[in-house]
C-alpha cells in the first residue's frame, strides 16, 4: 500500500510541475584591449642614445629640439615611432596627443605661451580574444 501512495505522489508531483527548458549558456568572443604606457621625463629628456620599451615595441629618439642653442628647454624631438605607438606631450599646463614620428610644439619654438617639455607618455594597445560566458 505504502508503494501505491508513494508512487501516485511522484505521479502527481511530476504531472504538476512543468518542465522549463534548460538554462541556455552564451558563449561569446570578445577583444580585450590593454595599453601598455612608457613615461619620458626628468634626466631622460635630452638623453641621446635613448630607447624606450612600450609593450614590446621599441621608441629609439634621434634627436631633441631647443629652442636655441643657450636654451635647456626642449620643445621637440625626433623618434623612430612604430606605427601603432602614439604618445602624449606634457608642456607646462598643455597638453599634446601625436602619433608623428617628428613632434614639434604647436605653439612655436619660443614666447610666453611656450614651455618646454615636461615629459612624453607613449602607450600601445594590445588585443587579445577572451571568451565570456552569459
Amino acid at each position: 500500500m505504502r508503494n501505491i501512495i508513494l508512487g501516485a505522489a511522484v505521479m502527481a508531483l511530476c504531472s504538476t510541475t512543468s518542465q522549463a527548458p534548460a538554462p541556455k549558456l552564451e558563449l561569446n568572443v570578445a577583444k580585450v584591449v590593454a595599453e601598455t604606457c612608457t613615461r619620458v621625463d626628468g634626466r631622460s629628456l635630452g638623453a641621446l642614445p635613448l630607447e624606450v620599451e612600450v609593450g614590446g615595441k621599441t621608441v629609439r629618439f634621434a634627436e631633441w629640439t631647443t629652442a636655441d642653442e643657450l636654451s635647456t628647454d626642449f620643445v621637440g624631438f625626433a623618434t623612430q615611432l612604430p606605427a601603432d605607438v602614439t604618445f602624449t606631450v606634457e608642456a607646462g599646463d598643455r597638453t599634446f596627443r601625436s602619433a608623428s614620428p617628428r613632434w614639434l610644439h604647436p605653439l612655436g619654438v619660443s614666447g610666453p605661451q611656450v614651455h618646454g617639455i615636461d615629459a612624453v607618455t607613449f602607450c600601445t594597445q594590445a588585443g587579445q580574444p577572451a571568451l565570456a560566458a552569459r
